[in-house]
This record gives structure tokens, C-alpha cells and sequence, in this order.
């Protein structure tokens, strides 16, 4: 049997993920890719608050981020942050790798507590959460925040590398 060929998804090439050129214009930061795409984002809103007094006529970039000179140091926007804001597409696979990631993990943290005999309720109470917060988190919610799956391994002895599974393992998806 011969596998299909992989297709190459337009965010996995070089010339999607590189920055060109980068330019401040009357409120709007003008970003254009290796691809030839030009896309346009209002500044208002686009810097964490941390980022007082942002210089935006002394914007500059590199392949892989626009800088934007601030009064508590440079700030920089990733490639993936513009298309995540820009490209419905690319910020809809990111959020499928989320969920997916979120399932693994839930499903990990599950593999454990059950590897070990642990009760759920007993690791809920030790890591400060409901039972049905530890099922959320085994189930992948994505309101769960990464903190109290923290809190879980600490409760069950482990640490976050033991959520890390050997290469060849497989999870359902």
C-alpha cells in the first residue's frame, strides 16, 4: 500500500511564515510576506500594556517578527501572531492544534492517575480542585488553564515531563 502524499499547507512554507517588510502608517501597521500577501492591522490594540509609548514610526522587522521600539524596551510581534490576526484559516488550524493538544494532555493526566491507582477524587482534593474540574481537565475542556494541570502532577507525584509520552506513542484524536 502506498501512502498519499503529504500536503503542504500554505502556513508550513517558508515564503507564508517569512516578513518582508513592515511599516507604520497613519494608526495601521502594514506587514508584507515572502508570499507577496500584504495585510493591514489598527496598532490600538495589537501591544500587551507593558509596552508603554510604543515608537511606531521606528517599526522595523526580520523574517520572523516586526520590533516596535517602546519606552520600556522593544517589543516583538511574531509572524505567527500577524497571521493568526490576518488569516481565518491559519487561526482556525491553530486553534484545532490546541484542542487537539488539550485532549492529549487531558487524556495523559487520565493514563497516569490510572497507571498509578490513584482515585480521582483523592488527586482532586490534593491539587486544590473539584472532581469535576480534574474531569474537565481529563476530557481536554479548554476553559481549563495550565496552572491546575500543574497543580495535578504535583498531586499525583509526577511532574510536567511525565506528560510527555515516548515518540511512537499514539492518542486518539
Amino acid at each position: 500500500m502506498i501512502a498519499a502524499p503529504k500536503t503542504t499547507r500554505r502556513w508550513d512554507t517558508h515564503p507564508y511564515r517569512r516578513i518582508a517588510a513592515a511599516r507604520y502608517e497613519a494608526g495601521q501597521l502594514e506587514i508584507e510576506f515572502g508570499d507577496g500577501t500584504r495585510v493591514s492591522l489598527p496598532v490600538a490594540d495589537l501591544l500587551p500594556a507593558r509596552y508603554r509609548d510604543p515608537n511606531w514610526a521606528s517599526v522595523r522587522c526580520n523574517p520572523f517578527e516586526v520590533i516596535v521600539p517602546t519606552a520600556v524596551g522593544d517589543c516583538e510581534i511574531p509572524w505567527s501572531a500577524i497571521r493568526a490576526l490576518t488569516d481565518p484559516e491559519y487561526d482556525a488550524h491553530l486553534a484545532t492544534a490546541a484542542a487537539a493538544q488539550r485532549r492529549r494532555i487531558g487524556q495523559r493526566v487520565h493514563e497516569l492517575r490510572t497507571e498509578r491507582g490513584l482515585d480521582a477524587e483523592e488527586v482532586a482534593r490534593r491539587a486544590g480542585l473539584s472532581p469535576e474540574e480534574l474531569a474537565r481537565i481529563e476530557a481536554g475542556d479548554p476553559s481549563i488553564a495550565f496552572p491546575p494541570v500543574q497543580r495535578l502532577m504535583t498531586a499525583m507525584e509526577g511532574t510536567l515531563d511525565d506528560l510527555i509520552v515516548t515518540p511512537g506513542a499514539r492518542f486518539d484524536e
